[in-house]
């Protein structure tokens, strides 16, 4: 597996972790108390971005509701390293949006699990790559 070759953690918040418990797969959450076991996770307590909670405040509403839903996991990136491995293409495309607003948002790496980069690039220790972060408007990216 891409992550157990080298030393990339998961960084998760008590509200990610409350969450995840509710919703992962079996599969997921035996991935997760696996990197637990082997400390390899970083717990983090993230401080609300003010600036980033101002420009969720401006989108349209239903917008604004999915943001605002899962603000615990760009805060958390935010707050740790600046990577997310998500299948949320709402959030996303909401925070591709935000992006314009907020440099800080739009160097964060966001990956879809499903994409053919994702493995590569956590098996390179998940590096700097432009064409990853949310302000990249690259062909054919959902």
């Amino acid at each position: 597996m891409a992550i157990e070759t080298n030393d990339l953690r998961v960084v998760i918040s008590d509200d990610i972790r409350r969450e995840w418990k509710e919703q992962a797969s079996k599969y997921s959450w035996f991935w997760f108390v696996n990197m637990v076991s082997r400390n390899r996770h970083w717990s983090v307590d993230p401080v609300p971005d003010v600036e980033l909670r101002r420009a969720i405040d401006k989108l349209v509403p239903d917008d604004r509701a999915a943001a605002q839903k899962d603000l615990l996991l760009i805060e958390a990136a935010l707050d740790d390293g600046g990577r997310v491995i998500s299948r949320d293409k709402e959030m996303h495309r909401i925070l591709r949006g935000v992006a314009r607003e907020l440099p800080k948002v739009g160097a964060v790496h966001w990956v879809l699990p499903e994409q053919d980069k994702c493995l590569p690039w956590l098996a390179a220790g998940a590096p700097n790559r432009p064409d990853l972060q949310l302000m990249t408007r690259s062909k054919g990216r959902s």
